[in-house]
């Protein structure tokens, strides 16, 4: 398990209430890939990952959970297996939530 450090891509007003959306760009390091996000929300809603690039039969695919703040990204390979191969993978995830007294909002 890694811990990722992300760059905020983009970040727009949702809806009333303070809702929010965030984009953030990184490297994928392991099969099962934290990103703390404390610095950015102090609520998450939903997390919604994607492959940039990189994308082949040994990083198929990426499944976003996330609790509290901190996001987990677990990545499998084409059979299902936990992926081993992280060579020159990019992702990005886009996250709602709300960052009322947050540093970066």
């Amino acid at each position: 398990m890694a811990a990722l450090t992300p760059t905020l891509v983009y970040r727009a007003d949702k809806a009333a209430g303070g809702i929010k959306e965030k984009c953030f760009s990184f490297t994928f390091q392991s099969a099962s890939d934290t990103i703390d996000l404390s610095g950015y929300f102090d609520t998450i809603l939903d997390v919604v990952p994607r492959i940039v690039s990189g994308q082949d039969a040994d990083f198929q695919t990426v499944h976003a959970t996330f609790s509290g703040t901190t996001v987990t990204l677990d990545s499998l390979e084409s059979d299902g297996t936990a992926a081993d191969e992280f060579t020159s993978v990019l992702g990005r995830i886009v996250v709602t939530g709300t960052d009322y007294g947050v540093a970066n909002p």
